[in-house]
């Protein structure tokens, strides 16, 4: 059987060209809900492709948007800024993340 990261893998490999990333982020945040494990696999695959090193999984995990990718602030800083470090591109959604972080959490 198939685990859900091999699910998230398969999607993201085959997915169709013009695809936009957030559709999948989209996909995976919804997915969450309908899983009997309340979307704890989904979200330990999102923070690995955030801590890995495949720019598109890197993407994906920034754009999902229903919980927060790391327990704590600390934690989600310094991710944050490792990704923003080696991807630039990336500063915008980092800054998000941690902005929505601080309105709902201070």
């Amino acid at each position: 059987m198939p685990t859900i990261s091999d699910i998230m893998d398969f999607l993201v490999d085959n997915r169709a060209p013009d695809l936009k990333l957030k559709v999948l982020a989209d996909l995976f945040d919804r997915l969450a809900w309908v899983l009997n494990d309340d979307g704890e696999g989904i979200y330990t695959v999102r923070r690995a492709w955030l801590c890995g090193a495949d720019p598109v999984r890197v993407e994906i995990s920034l754009l999902m948007s229903e919980t927060f990718p790391m327990a704590n602030r600390r934690d989600l800083e310094k991710c944050l800024t490792r990704v923003a470090g080696t991807w630039p591109r990336f500063k915008s959604l980092c800054d998000d993340i941690l902005s929505r972080w601080d309105k709902q959490f201070r």
